[in-house]
């Protein structure tokens, strides 16, 4: 897979955005300050748990605890990401058939927050193995997504 796909999925597995694009992409950068409730400078499991479920519930308009590609796409534009490009509906896809562990066509929260998905790229950001994410590991990422040195990003550098 293509380093900028690995690190928009990334942000959209952590964050459980459905479309929380890098700046890069066009669209609103990693909002760090969303996900870190406390305001304390650092994001928890915890916190990302809480914020993927309140994302999914403001996506599943219909309530019935399925994200379908169309809410998704209507979730990425009514934050300000481009939902209506070709390639920003193709990205989603691929986000929706990485995600999709039962073949259903459709997102369930627990796919959405697949937790051993995202304990493995949480460990992976949190790069000083404090157990949370600092706003400096999240720039981190947010700099590999805008097409920033790969190898300065990587862990221990």
């Amino acid at each position: 897979m293509k380093p900028t796909f690995l690190a928009t999925l990334t942000v959209m597995t952590i964050a459980g955005a459905s479309a929380s694009f890098a700046q890069h992409r066009g669209g609103p950068a990693f909002d760090f300050s969303a996900i870190d409730a406390d305001a304390n400078g650092e994001i928890t499991q915890a916190e990302i748990t809480a914020f993927q479920a309140a994302r999914f519930a403001a996506a599943d308009t219909d309530s019935d605890g399925q994200l379908t590609l169309e809410e998704m796409t209507a979730q990425m534009a009514s934050t300000g990401d481009r939902g209506t490009s070709a390639r920003a509906a193709k990205r989603l896809e691929k986000v929706l058939a990485h995600l999709d562990t039962n073949d259903s066509g459709t997102l369930s929260l627990e796919e959405r927050q697949n937790t051993e998905r995202t304990a493995r790229m949480f460990e992976r950001l949190d790069r000083d193995d404090s157990g949370t994410i600092s706003a400096q590991e999240a720039e981190k990422l947010a700099q590999r997504g805008r097409g920033g040195d790969h190898k300065k990003a990587k862990r221990g550098s």
